[in-house]
């Protein structure tokens, strides 16, 4: 069996893409659902949610051409889910695939792209070296990969208080229902139900805080 000498680093990287579309969007929020390179035309297609605002950004960037294309406008909410069709030449992508990282998150905010992405240690700064040339690395944080560290690893007994707390109104205002009740209809002490209860939801908390330091890098 083979074993790499060179460790996985997870990286968080905040970039002003100069001329991108995501450079237009001002300081509201945009979350990738999901990107692909399509290589029959040298573009990536990308799906991202965004509020009414940025829409009308990106409907006036279509007209422009600074968008390739917006091949469908789905209304979610109060905000739209849409597909867009960019060039893929001198993108982050591009530079990215080209180092075969892992991209593991993206978010557009305040005119600048977040990414994380998982990659050898040994190519960060050739990866960073390129990305300048693109744009405006702001910040990069580096830290060490861990696969588990976004997992919740919730215990079936912290689970089973959890689901019970938020189907029986415990945690609306005002509560619906007591721990004590809740402690009785699992068949356990009170003292118990709450322990594994706000284990739960610092487990939950703390994941939470995790990701937002990984996008508010």
């Amino acid at each position: 069996m083979y074993y790499s000498k060179y460790p996985y680093k997870l990286v968080n990287i905040r970039i002003l893409h100069s001329g991108c579309w995501t450079s237009f969007i001002d300081d509201n929020l945009v979350k990738s659902l999901g990107r692909s390179y399509q290589p029959e035309d040298g573009t990536i297609r990308s799906l991202v949610i965004v509020n009414a605002r940025s829409m009308k950004v990106l409907m006036n960037l279509k007209n422009e051409g600074k968008i390739k294309d917006i091949i469908n406008i789905h209304k979610y909410g109060n905000n739209y889910i849409v597909d867009i069709i960019q060039d893929y030449n001198n993108s982050v992508l591009s530079i990215l695939n080209k180092y075969d990282t892992v991209v593991l998150n993206t978010v557009k905010t305040k005119k600048t792209e977040l990414w994380s992405f998982v990659t050898y240690e040994y190519k960060i700064p050739k990866i960073i070296n390129d990305l300048s040339n693109i744009g405006i690395v702001e910040k990069v944080k580096i830290s060490d990969y861990d696969p588990n560290e976004k997992a919740l690893n919730l215990t079936q007994i912290e689970l089973k208080c959890l689901m019970i707390a938020a189907k029986m109104g415990y945690f609306d205002y005002p509560k619906k229902v007591k721990a004590k009740e809740l402690a009785q209809s699992l068949g356990i002490k009170e003292s118990t139900f709450i322990y594994h209860l706000r284990n739960a939801q610092r487990k939950i908390v703390t994941k939470l805080l995790n990701e937002l330091d990984a996008v508010y890098i």
